[in-house]
């Protein structure tokens, strides 16, 4: 089979799998219990603000709050990294502490389902054979050394051969563990890309990961001392970090400026002035989701109407053309766009415009549908950066075949890996297209120790503890950590079994939803003593656990004693994310009160039915902790069903949690 009718027939399985994920979505509407409600008195109508760090409201246009009865409708109106504004048709019944609303979240499925259609059925061969070049077996080999590559001087060896292969290759694949500097080598690569005239799109999975690779952009352009026109960089959708420079390179705001620059060219003085204002007045008033007053808006139309002063095209007609077009006009002149997978995927003009480079950060967690509409705009060089050892893409669907194509990355489909060491494999056998960071400088040692034997092969080394910009001079070896200060530890075992753990699990159409008493009764004991004791903030302390219904259950549970500024979520929660300390609750015991007990295995935890996900998963949650680690799992339940396991192994790694003031 020719390479491009490999390709044609992955597009095919893409359209298949996507059909059917659609499908499982609808079936199955997502929900989330959203908590400290605050009733908006200046919103229109029945407007709330909830406390919320869910990324998947992003494309969220209607909702229904479930925990009212009957359900209420609602309108979301504006999200950030902390919050999300909804407008419910009617006020709920007070007391309203918390609510419990649901959605389907197809619309970002059904826009990449187009996208994917019009690949396969256009015609456009430029697209499939940029897709053929990037996915064939012609991308496994890489170029010769360019020209000298541009960096601040502090880029370790295997940083800088990143820089310098995703400046000579088609394809070019980073392999960044945690703490190893990808985010600050990808403001580097794309800051050369940008110095050598090429036009680049940054994409990432959520809108803080994109905020943040953007900032490392601008850094790095400025230690470059590359200067780039601001109006030629642009942030295209919703920043989740309140930041300034983000503000200036919003294309929102970019857009407005430009608006009120044509309608100032276009209008007399006399009533530019005015309408001018109507026009601020409005931008405002759209982006807190109000619309502008009738009576103002009558003002607004009366004046473009009497601004005719001479036959012909009137001048609300030549700003009305003007600003028909804007849009694309001003995404075409940018040089660098940064904006998130799904806002490629879902925009109307994104994905009609070509980049000399694309550069895609943690394209481990983005699923391959994802991937073939982003490599198809790339004319010279796509650069995917990310860790397969991290987060793994997810699927809804049921069906075995489809749900393993979207939860596969383009590492593994790449390397047809299936484990740890295969993934190695690969990247040894093909050095000219792959980098791997192998030096990291967050963690403390003892927990990177613990990682790096159990998820790199022993390959992650520790550099200096106070190094943040990475000099290649600056490192100690693993085997130099052990010698440290025992007592010096970070990461913490708490083996529940003493305290008679068990799990209910009572009938819920929701699925299954464990409960464990005890465990939660410690996790509350923790956070009181990290508060009290540690002198941490809430908003350091993080709890992970994996399934969302126990989500809800220590929301209620935080929010009732005062400690909601703890941050709790699934470990898909915590990507990309840091707090000082992190409580993993493993949450599975035996099930029953009495015994005999029923022990069992759960997806998340068990590879004979979740594959390269399990390590995947598990990692992540122990590499979000800055200087806490602290996981609490019943041992005598781990050892009946995980014995032999990947969990049963990592966990015999760790040492005796201290932190509580009892050994356990």
């Amino acid at each position: 089979m020719s390479e491009s009718k490999k390709v044609r027939k992955l597009l095919k399985e893409a359209i298949a799998a996507v059909q059917d994920e659609i499908h499982a979505v609808q079936q199955h509407p997502r929900r989330d219990v959203l908590t400290a409600p605050e009733f908006l008195e200046d919103e229109e109508d029945f407007t709330y603000r909830f406390e919320s760090s869910n990324p998947s409201f992003e494309h969220v246009d209607e909702l229904a709050l479930i925990s009212a009865d009957p359900p209420i409708s609602g309108e979301v109106v504006r999200i950030d990294e902390k919050h999300i504004v909804i407008k419910f048709e009617k006020r709920p019944d007070e007391p309203f502490i918390q609510g419990e609303v649901e959605w389907v979240n197809d619309f970002v499925l059904q826009r990449t389902l187009e996208q994917l259609e019009f690949l396969s059925e256009s015609g456009d061969t430029a697209q499939i054979e940029r897709l053929t070049e990037i996915f064939g077996s012609s991308a496994l080999s890489g170029e010769a050394e360019s020209a000298e590559i541009l960096h601040d001087g502090y880029r370790n060896e295997a940083q800088q051969q990143a820089i310098r292969k995703a400046m000579d290759n088609r394809v070019t694949y980073v392999w960044g563990p945690p703490g190893t500097g990808k985010t600050a080598t990808l403001g580097f690569i794309v800051a050369n890309y940008m110095k050598a005239g090429k036009k680049v799109l940054f994409a990432s999975n959520t809108n803080r990961a994109v905020d943040v690779g953007l900032l490392s952009v601008m850094q790095a352009l400025q230690q470059l001392q590359f200067r780039v026109e601001p109006e030629r960089i642009t942030r295209f959708g919703e920043a989740a970090l309140e930041n300034e420079l983000l503000a200036q390179l919003s294309f929102d705001e970019q857009l407005d400026a430009r608006r009120r620059q044509i309608i100032g060219q276009t209008l007399d003085s006399a009533q530019q002035l005015r309408l001018k204002m109507l026009e601020e007045m409005r931008s405002k008033l759209e982006k807190s989701g109000r619309k502008m007053p009738a009576k103002l808006q009558n003002e607004y139309d009366m004046l473009a109407l009497q601004l005719e002063d001479k036959p012909g095209e009137s001048a609300a007609e030549a700003v009305a053309s003007e600003l028909e077009q804007l849009r694309y006009r001003e995404l075409v002149r940018k040089k660098l766009i940064a904006t998130t997978l799904a806002r490629v995927c879902t925009s109307d003009i994104l994905p009609t415009l070509n980049f000399d480079a694309v550069v895609i950060d943690e394209a481990s967690m983005a699923s391959i549908p994802y991937i073939l509409v982003l490599a198809s705009r790339s004319k010279a060089h796509i650069v995917f950066a990310g860790d397969p050892m991290q987060l793994p893409p997810i699927a809804t669907t049921a069906n075995r075949k489809h749900r393993d194509f979207l939860e596969k990355d383009v590492y593994t489909m790449a390397s047809e890996a299936d484990s740890m060491e295969q993934l190695f494999v690969w990247k040894d056998q093909n050095p000219g297209i792959t980098c791997f960071f192998d030096t990291q400088y967050r963690l403390e040692d003892d927990l990177a120790e613990v990682i790096s034997e159990v998820f790199y092969d022993g390959r992650l080394k520790s550099g200096k503890a106070n190094a943040i910009i990475h000099a290649p001079s600056q490192q100690l070896t693993l085997r130099d950590a052990q010698q440290k200060d025992k007592s010096d530890v970070s990461v913490h075992l708490v083996n529940t079994t003493r305290y008679g753990p068990w799990i209910d699990t009572p009938k819920s159409e929701y699925g299954f939803r464990p409960v464990n008493q005890v465990h939660r009764d410690l996790v509350m004991e923790l956070v009181k003593r990290l508060v009290q004791k540690e002198q941490l903030h809430p908003s350091q302390i993080g709890i992970i656990v994996p399934f969302r219904s126990v989500v809800w259950d220590y929301r209620r549970e935080l929010y009732s004693s005062n400690f909601s500024g703890v941050e709790v979520g699934t470990i898909h929660t915590f990507q990309g994310r840091e707090k000082e300390a992190i409580l993993f609750d493993l949450v599975m015991s035996g099930a029953g009160e009495t015994q005999p007990r029923r022990h069992f295995t759960v997806r998340p935890f068990d590879e004979t039915k979740n594959g390269l996900s399990v390590p995947r998963l598990l990692n992540v949650a122990f590499s979000r902790a800055k200087k806490h680690m602290v996981v609490l799992a019943d041992m005598d339940h781990v050892r009946r069903v995980y014995h032999g396991k990947f969990l049963g192994n990592l966990l015999h790694k760790l040492r005796v949690n201290k932190i509580t003031g009892k050994k356990r």
